[in-house]
């Protein structure tokens, strides 16, 4: 498709914030168990508008959030929000809308069950040329088909994962919702003791005390620096996130882990970063979102007009919200 790698950066991060949006969405509708009402749907439907206004604000998401708006979009103009119709729609957005539509099916709902992956394939033909974009169902079906044969290899060494200053009940929510032969999680109270088990961890998952928010924020940022290849995440009360709107751009967040929390988010989210994470290293990801290091406070700055930018995505609890993700 001729697709350099600034695209498939942008897919990148499309693939994780494409439902950003449903954190404007009451999670009351979110979670019905059931067909939605007129009223209902409108109300969901906003959602691609949304996370098109939450990432435009940000830079480097500025054109991932083109794809965000269109990914519900469809190839006969019956989408939203725009009624687009074939190739009016952005090539992004319609490679979104075939693996958006394929993770809906295969992934169990609060109203249906999941479906394998071979009735997965048959719904997604039948959604060819409708729907869908019909060149592209084909393109994924046919690397479907082609890949699915070698999966199911073993990663050889579990996950490390380190937890800083973690809460008790949180690490134990933890433990029982990561399983063990693929998780081994080592948690520490203070980020000093943190920064001396960086060099063996793969990703970092440290909990914000707004009364230490310097201090967490200053270990992330040098995580940041000497160890880039570790995921970082935050663990934080939905209540203190309007108190950190800068900290994606000072520490390269990955995602949030909002509290409160529910087991299968716990593994959703942690599993869909490294996948993220590998993507990444593929596509030389992190080389594509130039920053440069201000020593004098050790916070991340944009080269075109050296100053922070602001904008915070809450990606775990669009997350939260999939389970019952409309389409």
């Amino acid at each position: 498709m001729n697709s350099g790698p600034e695209f498939c950066r942008d897919l990148v991060y499309t693939s994780l914030l494409h439902d950003c949006g449903k954190i404007g969405v009451s999670e009351a509708i979110l979670n019905i168990n059931g067909p939605l009402n007129e009223e209902q749907f409108a109300e969901v439907k906003k959602h691609s508008q949304l996370g098109f206004e939450i990432t435009s604000k940000i830079d480097y998401l500025r054109p991932a959030s083109i794809i965000i708006r269109q990914h519900h979009e469809r190839w006969n103009g019956q989408g939203y929000p725009g009624g687009l119709r074939g190739e009016e729609i952005f090539l992004g957005a319609r490679i979104v809308a075939v693996a958006d539509t394929l993770d809906a099916m295969t992934s169990s709902r609060p109203y249906r069950r999941a479906l394998d992956f071979k009735a997965a394939i048959i719904e997604l033909r039948a959604l060819w040329g409708s729907q869908l974009d019909p060149r592209l169902v084909d393109v994924f079906i046919s690397l479907l088909t082609t890949e699915t044969s070698g999966a199911g290899i073993a990663e050889t060494a579990p996950r490390r994962l380190l937890l800083v200053g973690v809460a008790p009940e949180i690490t134990r929510m933890m433990v029982e919702a990561l399983p063990a032969e693929r998780y081994h999680l080592t948690g520490v109270d203070a980020s000093e003791q943190a920064l001396s088990l960086l060099e063996c961890s793969d990703m970092v998952i440290c909990a914000l005390c707004p009364v230490e928010m310097d201090a967490c924020l200053g270990f992330l940022a040098e995580c940041r620096r000497s160890r880039p290849q570790v995921i970082r995440i935050m663990q934080i009360e939905n209540k203190d996130m309007e108190r950190i709107t800068e900290t994606i751009n000072q520490t390269g967040l990955y995602a949030y882990l909002v509290s409160p929390l529910r087991a299968d988010e716990i593994l959703a989210l942690i599993e869909n970063a490294f996948e993220w994470r590998a993507m990444a290293e593929n596509l030389d990801f992190d080389g594509l979102v130039p920053v440069t290091a201000n020593a004098e406070d050790q916070r991340v700055t944009t080269p075109e007009n050296g100053k922070k930018q602001a904008g915070t995505v809450n990606v775990s609890k669009a997350k939260r919200s999939k389970p019952a993700r409309r389409t």
